[in-house]
């Protein structure tokens, strides 16, 4: 450092020339002259790590983006009804034959697990919380399989919907959500066929 405060790099020079006078300091010698692990600095240079983007900065991101945002209004609509289908199997299952309570908990409890999916999924393309707008179904439910229809053709049409809305987004995390809902509603109404099976056997 020189009487000014500034740094001699002349100077530095010279000490290097004196310890290391084969190699080069700032690089301008030949590529086998460089120091390993060294990169070359040249005047005016600037680290690669200055100025690199920052992913996502800039562009659409790769998950939840425009592409997805523009789904929500109808992902409302299968949050809705996957609330509605829960209320339904919950209020079902507290008529049902004491062998079939068990499976429509765990089928109640499914449609829930989605709703919250769902949830997940707005919040993630909006930021924003979306809370429960379905009202408490408390109908009666009277007959037994004519109510095992009704619940079976109600999740096949849904499992369909997230079918066609998954073949329909570009956004890719989207489209696997979407997916496994469609796959998981399918399973269950799979189990209510088999529900359906045997009350119609007995």
């Amino acid at each position: 450092m020189n009487e000014k405060g500034t740094y001699d790099f002349l100077q530095y020079d010279k000490i290097w020339q004196r310890v290391a006078p084969t190699l080069s300091l700032w690089g301008e010698g030949p590529a086998d002259n460089a120091v390993p692990g060294m990169m070359p600095v040249s005047a005016g240079a600037v680290p690669p790590e200055i100025g690199r983007a920052v992913p996502g900065e800039g562009r659409e991101p790769c998950c939840f983006g425009d592409g997805a945002r523009t789904e929500m209004e109808t992902l409302e609509g299968m949050l809705e009804e996957e609330l509605f289908q829960q209320r339904r199997l919950t209020a079902l299952g507290k008529q049902a034959p004491v062998w079939a309570k068990g499976i429509l908990t765990r089928l109640a409890g499914n449609a829930g697990g989605r709703a919250k999916r769902l949830t997940a999924v707005f919040y993630l393309a909006t930021g924003e919380c979306r809370g429960a707008a379905v009202c408490v179904d408390r109908g009666c439910i009277r007959k037994w399989c004519p109510a095992l229809r009704e619940r079976y053709l109600a999740l096949a049409c849904t499992a369909l919907r997230y079918a066609q809305m998954a073949e329909g987004t570009e956004d890719p995390c989207l489209k696997k959500i979407l997916a496994d809902l469609s796959g998981s509603t399918h399973r269950d109404t799979m189990d209510l066929l088999h529900l359906l099976e045997r009350s119609l056997g007995e």
